[in-house]
């Protein structure tokens, strides 16, 4: 599978209505499948455990100074981390404000955003997109 079919099945487009500041980022995490990849029916209590335990996420907004210095507003010497539509890893049970909101094809399911500290991002996913999807 590759990075743009990854997106559509896992992170439907969805507007969270909210804007982040300072240097704070917000993400989507990764929507959980009603089947798994092995065509087995999730129960509810499997579905919500994985979404509150996915460290995958796709990066939809980022504050004003994120990946800047906070004094000067220049960008770190690095660079940013990431940009607005990459796929990353955060902490698991981490972030702060996290929303649920309906998902656009299940209003039984939902989708989920939570903002996070710039420097909360652990990696850059880059390839072997499925693997970063897998159910715990």
């Amino acid at each position: 599978m590759n990075r743009s079919e990854f997106i559509v099945k896992h992170f439907p487009k969805v507007d969270c209505g909210r804007e982040p500041m300072g240097n704070k980022i917000t993400v989507q995490l990764l929507s959980i499948p009603k089947i798994s990849a092995g065509g087995i029916v999730l129960a509810g209590e499997t579905k919500d455990f994985n979404k509150q335990a996915t460290t995958t996420a796709q990066v939809v907004k980022l504050g004003p100074i994120a990946y800047r210095d906070r004094n000067s507003g220049e960008t770190w010497k690095e660079g940013a981390w990431c940009e607005v539509g990459d796929l990353v890893l955060v902490n698991r049970y981490g972030g702060l404000n996290r929303i649920e909101l309906p998902h656009p094809d299940d209003p039984e399911d939902s989708v989920i955003f939570c903002t996070f500290n710039d420097y909360d991002v652990t990696d850059k996913i880059t390839g072997q997109y499925e693997r970063y999807a897998q159910i715990l």
